[in-house]
């Protein structure tokens, strides 16, 4: 049994502080009624436990949705930027071997097994200048999280365009 004047008692406050305690066999009463904080705490443990236990999953899917999204968020801007600089390669005299080349080393970050890269009108056609040159840049992002992988298409398809004048 706890003594009067246990460290449990409410001597947080002050130490000069005296807090009446009444002794009803193993628990211990305060004399306002509530319980020892020891005995608090030793019953809200399970309930926290149990509320963590349900909150976890929506948390995790929370924190990894976000991921999914900066990814595929940052796996497009990169394709954009290789549509643009491809198209300026091209509409600056480059063939389309250098559009490709030039849309590959800017998506380097990227796995280049991935990426579709569509050039209109191709070399074969002929530019001239004032025609328009199209470079689209497609890409299939894979997702990571399994579950969000049943929310959204996996992989999750992405493509950017860029239209420049020749000069």
């Amino acid at each position: 049994m706890l003594e009067k004047g246990s460290s449990c008692c409410l001597k947080r406050v002050h130490e000069n502080y005296s807090c009446p305690e009444i002794d009803v066999g193993c628990r211990r009463l305060d004399a306002l009624g509530g319980e020892g904080m020891l005995f608090q705490f030793r019953n809200n443990r399970g309930q926290a436990m149990l509320e963590f236990a349900l909150v976890l999953p929506i948390l995790l899917l929370l924190v990894f949705g976000i991921i999914d999204f900066g990814i595929i968020f940052f796996d497009n801007l990169v394709i954009t930027q290789a549509a643009r600089e491809g198209a300026r390669v091209g509409v600056v005299g480059g063939s389309d071997v250098e559009i490709l080349e030039t849309v590959e080393r800017i998506a380097g970050s990227l796995d280049v097994s991935r990426l579709q890269i569509e050039i209109d009108p191709n070399d074969q056609l002929g530019r001239s200048r004032g025609d328009s040159l199209k470079v689209e840049v497609h890409y299939n992002v894979p997702i990571l999280t399994p579950i969000m992988g049943q929310i959204i298409p996996n992989p999750y398809p992405l493509e950017a365009a860029a239209i420049m004048r020749m000069e």
